[in-house]
């Protein structure tokens, strides 16, 4: 009796060490941008048509990859937060990211422009999951009583009935294994039917949850900025660096160095043929 009742005592003291938080965002529409984009260029060359047919038979078999379902992700961070209107700065750090409903995307349209370089497209997914451990530490809030805010936990993001449509100007930046493509302009324009931010905490700080309904109920104003899509674009151009620039156009357009030479011509026709439209 006395065993049984020391288990249920730190059962009880264990389960009171986590707080938990479940918040619905409702709709959301998000619209964020960078610097200007290249022009979109009409109407489109051999060279353009053809990296769009490979580029989106890349991402078909990208999709069927065992690895995708789901997408895992060992560590993501440690990432600045700075959210000025709010008055807070900390960092934050993922660990045991994973990512399932990448496979479930419904590419609606894709369109690739080699010359200047820009990538345009739209797609759906019903539901996207994302779950993480993390690690968050606010050092300066002294819009919240000047509380030092250190938060371990889970999290789990549900977004349901989203769809994207972006376009990409990427460009070609020295690295040490050589040329490679990294993305520096984006117009990425996101609508979500619906959000559910499930959290599960070592802690239970008051702080916490008032930075949380502060995020909530200016979500679109501030947790969307430029700082964001920094960041999402400087994981991707990590993984771009993995590859040359050389391979890449060799996949998408055949030979590079032979239809490089053929770009500039049809770019300077195209432009000439838009003018002309325009008078």
């Amino acid at each position: 009796m006395r065993v049984l009742l020391f288990v249920t005592c730190c059962v009880y003291f264990v389960q009171s060490r986590v707080y938990n938080i479940d918040e619905d965002f409702g709709s959301l529409h998000i619209r964020v941008n960078t610097a200007e984009l290249p022009a979109f260029l009409h109407p489109k060359g051999w060279v353009d048509r053809r990296a769009t047919r490979r580029a989106i038979t890349l991402l078909h078999s990208l999709q069927k990859l065992s690895e995708l379902q789901p997408y895992r992700i060992p560590h993501f961070g440690t990432y600045n937060i700075n959210v000025p209107d709010l008055h807070i700065t900390g960092n934050i750090t993922l660990d045991d990211v994973i990512v399932t409903g990448i496979s479930d995307v419904v590419l609606q349209t894709f369109d690739v422009q080699v010359q200047p370089p820009r990538i345009d497209f739209n797609f759906t997914v019903p539901k996207i999951t994302v779950e993480a451990d993390f690690h968050l530490h606010c050092p300066s809030l002294f819009y919240y009583d000047y509380t030092n805010v250190r938060e371990v936990g889970h999290f789990k993001l549900t977004l349901t009935g989203l769809s994207m449509s972006a376009v990409l100007g990427p460009v070609t930046m020295r690295h040490y294994k050589g040329s490679v493509f990294a993305f520096e302009n984006a117009l990425i324009i996101i609508h979500i039917d619906g959000a559910r931010l499930q959290i599960q905490m070592e802690h239970s700080s008051q702080t916490f949850i008032r930075i949380l309904h502060d995020f909530v109920n200016n979500i679109e104003d501030i947790m969307f900025d430029n700082d964001v899509l920094d960041m999402a674009l400087e994981t991707i151009n990590y993984e771009l660096e993995k590859i040359p620039s050389s391979d890449i156009l060799r996949y998408l357009i055949g030979t590079s160095n032979t239809s490089i030479k053929r770009l500039s011509s049809e770019a300077r026709a195209r432009r000439k043929y838009r003018k002309k439209i325009q008078n």
